[in-house]
């Protein structure tokens, strides 16, 4: 999906966005590192030979809004597809 700038979305659209978050309120903590975010998910896979199977999953956010070039976009993460350039953990017990 190309991203498209904040002023063509439509409100309640889906569409790809980028830019800077601004957060609305006071941020969240991950619970696996402890910093700062505005949104967090955590993925449990059982990794077996070959194959990979969802065995949990958890996220939390709070709003926050977008700011490209054109405007401003308010995202309210409940239920959100969202993707991120953030960091990314792999834990592997007994590695």
């Amino acid at each position: 999906m190309p991203r498209t700038p904040i002023a063509d979305v439509p409100d309640g659209a889906a569409r790809k966005i980028s830019g800077r978050i601004e957060l609305e309120d006071a941020a969240i903590r991950s619970p696996l590192t402890g910093t700062e975010c505005s949104v967090w998910a955590i993925t449990v896979d059982e990794v077996g030979m070959g194959d990979s199977v969802l065995r949990g999953a958890k996220c939390q956010g709070v709003p926050f809004r977008v700011r490209d070039a054109s405007g401003v976009a308010r995202v309210i993460p409940d239920g959100a597809r969202l993707g991120t350039t953030g960091k990314a953990f792999n834990y592997l017990p007994g590695a």
